[in-house]
């Protein structure tokens, strides 16, 4: 074993300073920590949204970035220890020791990514109501670049696996749901 490449492992405190200086907004680090700050916040939010930081490899924010992509990234940049430690403590620090475990993904994304999928949905099925002045979707209605007609036809033959909170949302939009 050749201790020379190792790198030094660093006290907690000092993990604690460098993310405290990292997340400090008057603190110019670059661009590139800059992104990354901006990225990892986002993260924060999806989590405080859907209640999980498990995220889908191909989830875009609504303004366009590519969070699931960066969250996929910051996982390979730890499994194959390219993550800069400040990185890894502020993900383990915010998410938990485990924030990469992909056999968690199959089980959280049931809820959490189908979750953030349906509140995109929604939201779409919210725009077209104002648009249009109706929920009148076709099955195979595009719309925002999303199969809203699809979608629908799902959530009434699925109707047994959306919660109460689900059911009344559609109906407050104009959606009547029958659970079978």
């Amino acid at each position: 074993m050749n201790i020379e490449n190792e790198k030094p492992v660093k006290s907690i405190e000092q993990l604690e300073k460098e993310a405290q200086s990292l997340l400090d907004p008057k603190v110019d680090d670059g661009l590139i920590k800059a992104r990354w700050v901006e990225m990892f916040n986002r993260l924060i939010a999806f989590k405080k949204e859907t209640g999980s930081h498990l995220i889908p490899n191909k989830f875009i924010t609504d303004d366009g970035a590519k969070l699931g992509g960066w969250f996929r990234y910051q996982r390979q940049a730890k499994e194959t220890a390219q993550m800069p430690d400040v990185y890894e403590y502020l993900m383990e620090r915010e998410f938990g020791e485990n924030w990469d475990d992909v056999s968690a993904r199959g089980a959280a994304r049931k809820n959490s990514t189908s979750r953030a999928s349906w509140n995109q949905y929604v939201k779409a099925l919210q725009d077209y109501k104002e648009e249009f002045g109706d929920v009148n979707v076709s099955a195979r209605t595009l719309y925002q670049d999303l199969k809203l007609g699809n979608w629908l036809v799902r959530q009434r033959r699925f109707s047994e696996r959306l919660s109460d909170e689900q059911i009344e949302i559609l109906a407050e939009i104009g959606i009547t749901i029958e659970r079978k």
